[in-house]
């Protein structure tokens, strides 16, 4: 017999409110915990995969969606004997009990043996699937509630979101023909700024619902190019982008964004020469029909990456006039379409 709160009736009625991505549908990340969880340190980690889940159909159940995803928990810290589990739904602004289960049960959806946590172990649910004939989205909340062999009783929950679209309806694809990418550089001391251009190598975006939900921008270092004569070539080395050896940067958005008219931060991590970093980005998104622009101007520091050939100090800036400011900007374009 398989298990899965989701598997149980359950009714998505009360949650079309949420669909609206106001203000409103942001409450479920601050919303106060139930009172059971209240005051219980937060010590177990949970984790979804996939978050946010989009829903999918099977030849067998032609009728249905299907919203796949696994729960994970762990006990980072030590021992801990689970006590009971389950899940709320959210609507009417709060966290409402939907299903409470006992160890006997996490034994045999989570593979656990006597629902004894060991230590930094990951138990699994990997089925833990919700459906419904109606193409709704909701947030669900998974708690656990168990007690470590010192007798300390603890707590971890985790927050995860069921999109209201399949994954297919969702996709759209960059378009390098009609995107483009801009490139502008600075001496640290004079005027001069060395501009030129790189080549966008795929993305791939997720819209539902009026929100982004997952977006990655990959760039191709090798097609770098100035009409400077000789600097993209020496930007193309080992001591400054060493393309050769890290020939693509990426972008991958890492919080979901509701769009909205003009301008917005949005936040993405950089992965570029060998290193991360995260930070927020000015972007302008819209979307129209079956295409998604998002156009913008990026400051990013090499230094950031590793990158600290010919850097500026105070101490130079009289000997030494050939020296490459940190920054750079970074003008882009993107064209998302519709698959």
């Amino acid at each position: 017999m398989k298990y899965s709160a989701w598997h149980f009736p359950f009714s998505f009625v009360v949650l079309g409110c949420l669909l609206s991505f106001s203000a409103r549908a942001t409450q479920p990340e601050f919303a106060p915990l139930p009172d059971q969880l209240t005051g219980l340190p937060q010590e177990l980690l949970v984790n979804h995969f996939d978050d946010p889940v989009f829903a999918t159909t099977d030849a067998d159940e032609k009728d249905t969606y299907l919203w796949k995803h696994s729960t994970a928990v762990i006990s980072p810290f030590g021992e801990a004997e689970i006590l009971k589990f389950g899940a709320y739904i959210y609507y009417n602004d709060q966290w409402n009990l939907r299903v409470e289960f006992k160890p006997r049960d996490f034994v045999k959806m989570f593979g656990c043996p006597k629902a004894q946590l060991k230590k930094g172990h990951p138990y699994t649910f990997a089925e833990n699937w919700r459906r419904d004939e109606r193409l709704r989205g909701g947030w669900a909340m998974w708690f656990f509630i168990a007690r470590k062999t010192k007798g300390d009783t603890v707590a971890g929950v985790g927050k995860v979101y069921t999109v209201g679209s399949t994954y297919e309806e969702a996709r759209y694809v960059l378009d390098p023909a009609q995107s483009s990418l801009k490139w502008t550089g600075h001496s640290a001391w004079t005027a001069y700024s060395p501009t030129g251009a790189i080549d966008f190598k795929s993305g791939e975006l997720l819209l539902a619902e009026n929100k982004l939900f997952r977006t990655e921008i990959e760039v191709d270092l090798l097609t770098l190019r100035s009409e400077t004569g000789g600097i993209a070539e020496h930007l193309q080395t080992a001591d400054f982008f060493d393309a050769p050896s890290f020939p693509t940067a990426k972008f991958t958005l890492t919080e979901a964004i509701a769009l909205k008219e003009g301008r917005q931060e949005v936040e993405g991590k950089f992965s570029f020469h060998g290193a991360s970093f995260t930070t927020k980005v000015p972007l302008e998104i819209t979307a129209e029909g079956d295409r998604v622009t998002a156009k913008g101007t990026i400051t990013l520091n090499r230094s950031n990456f590793g990158i600290d050939r010919n850097l500026p100090t105070k101490e130079t800036k009289k000997t030494r006039q050939n020296e490459i400011a940190d920054g750079f900007e970074v003008e882009l374009e993107a064209v998302f379409l519709k698959e």
